[in-house]
């Protein structure tokens, strides 16, 4: 099965209320990062998967190896299902947030390449001979070797990480729309369908944006989760 996870970018309590009592029944997991974390702190997560409702708490820890060991053990007593860090944090600080999630249900996703770092972007923060699509297998692999349980691409690389890397390796994809060529005044780049995600083996696809924008946001989600069922 492919998640859908939807992401709780609000700032009060009552937003999150309205939107989990409004298609809770349809999500399958909860995607909360700064925005949300920082305003309202450990206790929204808590309250969250102490009624068994999983949380990927996207916080892209990247630090010294004993800081984020330290940052994914608290994630772990929350009791997160997914933990995110940055792959370019290095082997070592992947495999301290590995060490530290030990044999709990919270899983470590590396994340390689924004999605919304375009080709021409890329070029001037990383290597410029080398393509994203390369730059994301490369830093897939690299956290892969690190014993990450999976990273965090766009459609666009996810294939060919499923060609390259074990099946179990999980791969979660943002920028998730409803047509190919579909742009809305936010700041991703790499955007891909939802049948494109399936075609592309990948584990869960992210999207908030086009949900909170639709007219009937229930009916949007089940509409997606039947392209992921197809």
């Amino acid at each position: 099965m492919i998640e859908f996870i939807f992401p709780l970018d609000f700032f009060s309590p009552r937003e999150v209320e309205y939107w989990d009592q409004l298609i809770g029944n349809e999500v399958d997991v909860y995607k909360i990062g700064y925005q949300l974390f920082i305003s309202q702190g450990p206790e929204l997560v808590k309250n969250f998967t102490e009624k068994n409702k999983a949380v990927f708490l996207d916080l892209k820890l990247h630090d010294i190896p004993n800081t984020v060991e330290q940052g994914t053990k608290a994630a772990v007593d929350l009791g997160v299902k997914y933990l995110t860090v940055h792959a370019s944090g290095g082997a070592e600080m992947i495999q301290s947030a590995k060490k530290s999630a030990g044999n709990s249900h919270t899983k470590i996703l590396a994340v390689t390449v924004l999605t919304s770092i375009s080709q021409q972007q890329s070029e001037k923060i990383f290597k410029p001979s080398s393509s994203i699509r390369q730059l994301v297998l490369d830093f897939a692999d690299y956290s892969y070797q690190a014993g990450a349980d999976g990273v965090i691409c766009s459609v666009w690389e996810a294939s060919l990480i499923r060609e390259t890397l074990p099946p179990e390796f999980l791969i979660i994809t943002p920028g998730i729309r409803m047509a190919e060529k579909q742009r809305t005044a936010d700041d991703q780049q790499r955007v891909a369908t939802p049948a494109q995600a399936k075609s592309a083996g990948v584990n869960g696809i992210v999207m908030g944006r086009p949900v909170i924008n639709s007219a009937d946001p229930v009916n949007f989600i089940s509409r997606v989760k039947q392209q992921l069922r197809e």
